[in-house]
């Protein structure tokens, strides 16, 4: 049977918008953004790559940070673990937060660093219905705007999984449409 997507993370999901309020709240008035775009991961422990997407929410709490989620999942992956020696499917739900370089730019360079939860989710032939456990990321890139309120955000990343995902690893490339309540001053 299918089970709803992450229903342990909902206290996850509760806590992802609390800090979307607060952020929007407390954050620098029109700082407000949402992403999504594709993703090009590399299973660095299987060497398998994949094709995924990625949605993202942000709210500049100062000119320099940012503080939002992201929410990833990949396509399937060979896999050879304790529930599967087929494909997997990895799915991420991660606080995030994001230093900014040169804010008023037209090119803008970033670093984040984000931590939650990774979903290990086996098609096919599986031993177990699916595991959850810990993530954290840790990425750079940057914004080119494209105009006030649009941009493109180019950006890699290391992802690994924590405690009972700790055998997943993956490296991503990204390329994400940003639309800004205002990006630029």
């Amino acid at each position: 049977m299918k089970r709803i997507l992450f229903p342990r993370w909902i206290p996850w999901i509760c806590l992802l918008g609390l800090c979307a309020a607060v952020g929007t709240a407390y954050g620098d008035v029109g700082s407000i953004e949402l992403s999504g775009g594709v993703l090009a991961p590399y299973d660095v422990s299987e060497g398998d790559t994949s094709v995924g997407w990625q949605i993202a929410y942000a709210a500049g709490v100062t000119d320099h940070v940012e503080i939002g989620a992201i929410f990833m999942k990949t396509g399937n992956f060979e896999a050879d673990n304790d529930i599967t020696d087929g494909e997997v499917e990895i799915s991420t739900l991660m606080l995030q937060t994001r230093w900014l370089f040169n804010p008023e730019s037209t090119t803008r360079g970033f670093i984040d660093l984000a931590g939650g939860m990774m979903d290990v989710d086996p098609k096919g032939t599986a031993y177990a219905s699916s595991r959850s456990g810990g993530a954290a990321r840790l990425g750079i890139g940057f914004d080119q705007a494209l105009n006030p309120h649009l941009a493109l955000r180019f950006s890699t990343g290391y992802t690994t999984g924590i405690g009972r995902t700790s055998e997943i690893d993956i490296l991503d490339v990204s390329v994400s449409l940003v639309f800004g309540v205002r990006l630029l001053e």
